[in-house]
């Protein structure tokens, strides 16, 4: 696999700078602020969010979002030390170039459902919604860190954008089902598209490759992913009940709803936790010593399966049970399925979002099923405006998974195959899983990336009469290797 040359580097640049120019024009042609960002009561609204200002009141989960989603998932996703660079900063990137096309994907799927191609009222709801979009773009991202390029992955987060904002009108406006936290439509969407990606992309030697760089074996690294993770445990009941559906669906994840969500989420992560540590010690032939990845990884997969039912009538010991299942099924699910899927998802995303998704969407079903005004505080109709019969809502829970894993995966294939040619930016087989010495100029490094003698005495000191007469100009340091 032949490195990027300096030309090709220069029409990536070339294609980002256009793709922003366009941006900007539609958002100028598109978009407009509305009048009022309050909510009116209307006979579905209780009396007491009249006139509500939602902004105010859903601004800090935006901000736990987004702590959440650019630092949490970025530093869970830089544990591999010689590509730890490259995780944060193709990161921020793409989740600014996918905040802006999904609000111009959403606005334009609206005009395609409604009919109405006016300039769009561009409120918050499009922004906390963005960030939902960006995380599960951000699953892609993990699913094929270290083998695809930032130009690959800038085409692919626009493609998904395009697939997320429409799965999200199917599912919600057409088929009337409920994801709040997002299990179906966010976890195991972004699982599903990245690992089709990874699918069509993985070379022939990456198992070989991830079995020697793919470890935990920096301490630093290791460190970052331990804090990613906190982040994720911290902030994980915001994602679950701070998400608003607009005109789709809820309006918004109002008083009883959002209270539900939060603790829901809070009482299946620690489930999952707790439930972890246990599983990790038991099931290690370490003499009862935890595994670093299960904590890293399974302690949060409590608030991915909850995700699309945590707003629903779920009890207080449901929801532990669900994250009691979770933690156990990711922590064990690392013993016996991690090896085969090795190749093409050597950072677990299978066992840590799609398959706590796939289950979470399923189990919404049943929960479901357990909607009453006497749960719920208020008539059903009120919180639940677009509520089927119950028998009919529960398959719309199954009709909403599987949707979106039907649109995930073909476009993930269909991706995958188009992304396969553009190797401008990719990692070379020498750069596979260590893509900071081919994307960042480093100031040690002369131009043949041969070390500096300037950067030998820093790190090393000055070299004895022999150790000088045995190197030749411009050769490597012995003592500067790995």
């Amino acid at each position: 696999m032949a490195s990027s040359t300096g030309p090709q580097r220069f029409i990536f640049l070339g294609v980002f700078f256009f793709i922003e120019m366009t941006i900007i024009f539609l958002f100028g042609f598109c978009f407009k602020y509305p009048f009022s960002v309050t909510i009116t009561a209307t006979q579905n609204t209780p009396d007491t969010l009249a006139d509500y200002n939602w902004f105010t009141n859903f601004f800090p989960y935006n901000q736990d979002i987004i702590v959440m989603t650019m630092i949490a998932l970025a530093f869970f996703a830089a544990y591999i030390s010689r590509n730890g660079k490259t995780a944060v900063t193709v990161s921020l990137a793409t989740a600014a170039i996918t905040i802006q096309v999904y609000i111009l994907f959403r606005g334009f799927w609206k005009a395609c459902f409604t009919g109405d191609w006016s300039k769009v009222d561009l409120d918050f709801s499009y922004v906390i919604n963005a960030f939902y979009c960006l995380f599960a773009v951000m699953i892609t991202w993990i699913a094929n860190i270290g083998r695809i390029g930032p130009f690959q992955m800038l085409l692919a987060a626009i493609v998904e954008a395009f697939l997320f904002a429409l799965n999200e009108y199917i599912c919600f406006d057409q088929v009337l089902g409920f994801d709040l936290g997002g299990s179906s439509s966010v976890y195991t969407f972004g699982a599903v598209y990245g690992l089709a990606i990874s699918l069509i992309n993985t070379p022939a030697n990456a198992s070989r490759q991830a079995e020697e760089k793919v470890k935990f074996n920096d301490d630093l690294s290791t460190l970052f992913a331990l804090l990613g993770a906190l982040f994720l445990w911290v902030f994980w009941p915001s994602l679950n009940g701070g998400r608003v559906f607009g005109h789709i669906n809820y309006g918004l994840a109002f008083g009883n709803q959002t209270h539900r969500a939060v603790i829901n989420t809070l009482l299946a992560l620690t489930g999952s936790c707790v439930t972890t540590y246990v599983f990790s010690a038991f099931a290690t032939n370490k003499g009862g010593r935890f595994t670093i990845e299960d904590i890293i990884k399974a302690t949060v997969s409590g608030g991915v399966m909850i995700a699309g039912s945590a707003d629903l009538c779920v009890d207080p010991f449901g929801a532990i049970l669900v994250g009691f299942l979770a933690g156990h099924d990711a922590t064990l699910g690392y013993r016996f399925l991690y090896e085969p899927i090795r190749a093409i998802d050597p950072f677990g995303v299978t066992l840590l979002f799609l398959i706590p998704g796939f289950v979470g969407g399923f189990i919404s079903s049943i929960f479901v099923q357990g909607i009453t005004d006497a749960k719920l505080g208020f008539q059903v109709r009120q919180i639940f405006p677009k509520l089927r019969t119950i028998n009919a809502q529960g398959g719309s829970q199954i009709a909403i998974l599987g949707i979106s894993i039907g649109i995930s995966l073909v476009g993930g294939l269909i991706i995958g195959i188009l992304l396969k040619p553009c190797r401008i930016y990719s990692p070379t087989e020498s750069t596979l899983y260590a893509q900071d010495e081919d994307l960042f100029a480093q100031d040690n490094l002369d131009s043949d990336n041969k070390v500096t003698p300037a950067a030998q005495y820093l790190v090393t000191g000055p070299l004895t009469g022999q150790q000088r007469g045995g190197l030749q100009t411009g050769s490597r340091d012995p003592r500067l290797t790995n």
